[in-house]
């Protein structure tokens, strides 16, 4: 992953996904990087919201799984990010090359990869203990990325 490759935007996010792990010394993981998204990227926390994913529910989430699985493995310099999401921002990255936009990776992007892996931690969290519907949250995403894209056209 080449941070040079993410929009200003992006870079905030991962700068708040940093700050969500301090507090566990752990890699950063899908489920940090989505809290993160919903405290930087309005339009779509506002998709998110809308579907029930809010920072606390989130969080709430993913601390009782902690509880009930352990910790996270402390990060003592390994690599910042867990594979699952270095496999997701690998994703993104074509994602945007797809959208025609390549080397500008943006949090819709990473959002549009993480909801096509199958084994992220953020995944279980949406399906299983917030029971999310999945399709319809992709959809207000597009949708919220769309309507976005055109107030700015």
């Amino acid at each position: 992953m080449d941070s040079r490759n993410y929009a200003p935007p992006m870079m905030q996010v991962l700068f708040a996904a940093k700050l969500e792990v301090e507090p566990f010394e752990c890699q950063i993981g899908t489920e940090h990087w989505l809290v993160a998204l919903l405290a930087k990227d309005e339009t779509l926390a506002q998709a998110l919201e809308e579907a029930g994913v809010t920072k606390e529910a989130l969080r709430r989430a993913y601390k009782a799984r902690y509880r009930l699985n352990g910790m996270p493995r402390r990060n003592t310099g390994g690599p910042r990010y867990t594979p699952g999401l270095t496999k997701v921002f690998a994703r993104a990255e074509a994602v945007a090359v797809e959208l025609l936009h390549p080397g500008h990776v943006h949090s819709a992007d990473v959002l549009a990869a993480l909801f096509e892996s199958d084994d992220s931690m953020m995944l279980h969290l949406l399906d299983e203990v917030l029971a999310v519907d999945r399709e319809a949250l992709l959809a207000r995403v597009h949708k919220a990325v769309a309507d976005s894209l055109a107030a700015v056209s």
